[in-house]
């Protein structure tokens, strides 16, 4: 069925540019609804599978991706930046690691070290949490230690694992007893657009109260920008 549909889809460039390949999203809210069961580790090799095959098959290259979640679900490596050509399917999470991670290397390269040790702590979904701790060890030679707290999704359901869809009354219950740095910061997908406020209604300063340290939204898909807040925060700590 996958292979089908992106052939089908193929037939329709250029019009149709680039498709990406995503694990359907369950929460545990689901009553009454058509049965789906969640994607397995091996669903999402095959699926990585299917989408390389056709690839290498049709020589579609930068058309058919699979979403970062994918891999990580897959328990494999995320391609290299490269990979990616363009980054047409950013928005559907694809490469948005890659993205990231280069733009925090380059803008590192620009900085020197503060002159004081900071630590802060770091929420995100369970998905990613292990890329984020390997990426976040280079900011330690720079004096930022930055703690990683991947927090589980009662929320919506432990099958849910991507950080936009983490609550404020997840990380208050999970994260209160963990916090030892002098302020937490999140990806600002968590909060919704224009807003201050999460998907369970609790508002970015009652995060904050709940904690008793600020709380400090980032961005998730520049790693530039996203440099240059950690240090102006880490320089007033």
């Amino acid at each position: 069925m996958l292979d089908k549909s992106l052939r089908d889809l193929w037939s329709l460039a250029p019009e149709a540019r680039s498709v990406a390949v995503v694990p359907v999203g369950l929460t545990k809210h689901r009553e009454g609804l058509y049965p789906l069961k969640p994607m397995t580790k091996e669903d999402a090799r095959e699926a990585i599978r299917q989408v390389d095959e056709f690839n290498r098959e049709t020589g579609a290259k930068y058309f058919a991706f699979c979403s970062d979640e994918m891999y990580l679900r897959a328990g494999l490596e995320l391609p290299p930046y490269e990979y990616y050509g363009g980054f047409d399917q950013i928005e559907n999470g694809v490469g948005l690691f890659r993205l990231f991670e280069d733009g925090v290397i380059a803008a590192l390269e620009e900085r020197k070290p503060l002159e004081k040790n900071v630590v802060i702590d770091s929420v995100c979904g369970a998905a990613i949490a292990g890329c984020l701790k390997g990426l976040f060890k280079r900011f330690e030679s720079y004096g930022i230690e930055i703690a990683v707290h991947a927090v589980r999704n009662d929320f919506f359901g432990e099958s849910v694992t991507v950080s936009g869809l983490v609550t404020a009354g997840d990380i208050i219950k999970q994260e209160c007893r963990e916090i030892k740095g002098k302020a937490l910061i999140m990806p600002s997908t968590m909060l919704r657009e224009m807003d201050d406020i999460f998907l369970d209604g609790i508002r970015l300063p009652e995060l904050s109260d709940k904690l008793g340290i600020p709380v400090c939204p980032m961005p998730a898909d520049d790693g530039g920008e996203f440099v240059e807040k950690l240090f102006d925060l880490a320089e007033r700590l």
